[in-house]
């Protein structure tokens, strides 16, 4: 999150910038914001403010959205307001700004994190779904604190919403990014073996299909095998999804990694 108005400003002339690499500079960035170019580059660097008049000026040729508007101005004034009241004023709510933000992050963190989620999303569009902290806690067999919470969650970030009387996901895929992916995929990664692991004795025979084969390959045809296992993935994705009548939710887990040591190369 910016942490001063001027790199919103140094954010969009690089956007222009990339998208008009020869026809565009910093003189006609300041010609396009109304700023002389001597001010503009004192201003990204940090030496020159702006009134308050002059940033909602430039804040219309940014065509900021409302939210990234307030945010633009409240930045302006907790730096270039003219009475320490203004400019505490200004702080605070930037404040508000600040912890909204870290709670989104820590909301994505946990919906990329967390197996159920993804499950959530998906039990919403079977027949007999009920949105309440219980059944779906049954049905995964998680605590009804962590059905409440996820639910709170996938409404809070808009991933799924109430249609037509009906708890439905926004949208057919959903793609998540966070600050720390690697960690929130490792942790995901791990509770889905143990999912596997325990299902041994928690799933039937008949309702689950886990199997490994040891095969001898040449290295260099990794890339062609993974590509292989993702088309096999959105194929049966997309064939069993089609239609209606859903009565479950299933994980699809697929592995594939070296299991012997690379020999050192003869020097």
């Amino acid at each position: 999150m910016p942490n001063h108005f001027s790199e919103i400003i140094q954010q969009e002339f690089n956007a222009r910038l990339k998208r008009n690499p020869l026809g565009y500079s910093l003189r006609a960035f300041a010609r396009d914001l109304d700023i002389s170019p001597a001010t503009l580059s004192l201003i990204l660097q940090k030496k020159a403010g702006l009134s308050q008049k002059k940033a909602a000026s430039v804040s219309q040729k940014l065509q900021l959205p409302p939210d990234e508007n307030d945010f633009f101005q409240d930045l302006v004034q907790s730096t270039c307001a003219k009475s320490k009241t203004e400019r505490q004023i200004a702080s605070a709510k930037l404040f508000r700004y600040e912890t909204r933000y870290s709670s989104v992050e820590a909301d994505i963190f946990h919906v990329i994190k967390d197996w159920f989620h993804l499950a959530i999303m998906e039990l919403t569009l079977i027949k007999g779904f009920k949105p309440e902290a219980a059944w779906i806690a049954k049905r995964l067999k998680i605590t009804e604190e962590e059905a409440q919470d996820s639910l709170e969650r996938l409404v809070r970030l808009e991933i799924v919403e109430m249609h037509k009387g009906k708890l439905r996901p926004t949208s057919d895929y959903l793609i998540v990014l966070s600050k720390a992916p690697s960690a929130a995929a490792k942790h995901f990664q791990t509770q889905v073996l143990q999912k596997i692991t325990r299902s041994f004795d928690e799933v039937e025979r008949s309702s689950r299909d886990i199997a490994s084969v040891m095969i001898r390959m040449r290295a260099s045809e990794m890339e062609s095998v993974v590509k292989t296992l993702k088309d096999a993935r959105r194929d049966i994705a997309s064939r069993v999804q089609t239609g209606d009548g859903h009565d479950s939710v299933f994980c699809l887990t697929t592995s594939f990694f070296r299991l012997d040591s690379p020999e050192a190369t003869n020097q």
